[in-house]
């Protein structure tokens, strides 16, 4: 059996902010695209440094950030739906990678997902079609929502959810949101 979860931040941890990200532009890029060419290390900071720092921290919906030690326990997973770029966390004391997820399938049933705003996908109910989720890719966006990022969970424990909750990380909510027949 397949399943689907959201991955969200989890709005309970800190979020990062850079003046740099988005001057230079890279905050208006379309959904998933690859950044890597063009990539100079960035300067980030905790938009609410009062809340506790989680291993994942929330950039922009589909992109995150993590330290690279956290990197280093999952990079299989990280490396096959995106990229993995160097950046600067003010007050960090360790280095951390963005990962911006690139990975993007053309899988959502669009004639059995529903939602109540189409603008920012409210009440979403998702729906794939099973047939297009490739087992290499456990982490992946649809073109819509572009913002949504999605886990496919393979019933096993290399799977990224599995993965996640196994090393104890932090900073990520998981919402299943579908299941093969």
């Amino acid at each position: 059996m397949v399943t689907v979860h959201t991955i969200e931040p989890d709005c309970g941890y800190q979020s990062l902010g850079s003046r740099d990200y988005v001057v230079r532009g890279y905050a208006g890029k379309t959904a998933g695209t690859r950044l890597a060419e063009s990539w100079t290390k960035l300067l980030f900071f905790p938009t609410d440094p009062t809340l506790p720092r989680g291993d994942f921290l929330n950039v922009k919906g589909y992109v995150l950030a993590c330290p690279e030690r956290v990197a280093r326990q999952l990079s299989p997973i990280l490396e096959a739906s995106g990229e993995l770029l160097p950046i600067e966390v003010e007050d960090a004391g360790e280095p951390y990678v963005l990962w911006n997820i690139v990975k993007a399938i053309e899988g959502l049933d669009q004639e059995r997902s529903t939602w109540r705003d189409a603008v920012r996908w409210q009440d979403a109910q998702y729906a794939f079609h099973a047939e297009r989720l490739p087992p290499e890719s456990q982490v992946f966006r649809v073109p819509m929502p572009p913002s949504t990022v999605f886990s496919l969970g393979l019933g096993n424990e290399a799977d990224f959810v599995s993965r996640y909750q196994a090393l104890g990380l932090t900073g990520l909510t998981f919402k299943k949101v579908w299941e093969s027949p």
